[in-house]
């Protein structure tokens, strides 16, 4: 019975996403995604996500680090501060729901707030995102694609 099972299993050319309908960018937005939790004070005050856009597109994201970033926060915060690599965004812009990123995230509510958000080019392979606000901070990771 074993056999039978590898024999079908070896010969299977299907991946994850042979069963559903995405389009190639839809496909690397679910491989690029990182979430985090905000944590302070012991307590979940929220969730931090990202995709890294330029892994998803290079042609179309080419002169900056570009990122589309979901944030919740069980409280609003006046304070939020997105930095890579420990250097402040050059451009945050808050995104209305549905926006021309909606389909490469999987929740979209009046709940969470969207952003696009840029920073200068970096030169090296590892991308630390970092998000700060008045009572937490928290930080997601992303390597840049191999040429």
């Amino acid at each position: 019975m074993i056999m039978i099972i590898i024999t079908f299993n070896a010969c299977s050319s299907q991946n994850a996403f042979s069963n559903f309908k995405l389009s190639h960018e839809e496909e690397q937005s679910v491989l690029s995604l990182q979430s985090s939790k905000i944590i302070s004070n012991k307590n979940i005050t929220g969730i931090f996500s990202a995709i890294y856009l330029n892994k998803i597109n290079a042609n179309k994201y080419s002169n900056y680090e570009t990122f589309y970033i979901s944030l919740y926060l069980k409280k609003e915060d006046k304070k939020i501060n997105f930095m890579l690599n420990n250097n402040n965004a050059f451009s945050v812009k808050e995104l209305d729901v549905p926006n021309e990123f909606s389909n490469l995230f999987p929740i979209n509510n009046q709940w969470y707030k969207y952003y696009l958000v840029k920073f200068e080019k970096d030169k090296t392979s590892q991308l630390n995102l970092s998000l700060e606000t008045n009572n937490a901070k928290t930080q997601l990771m992303f390597k840049k694609k191999s040429n």
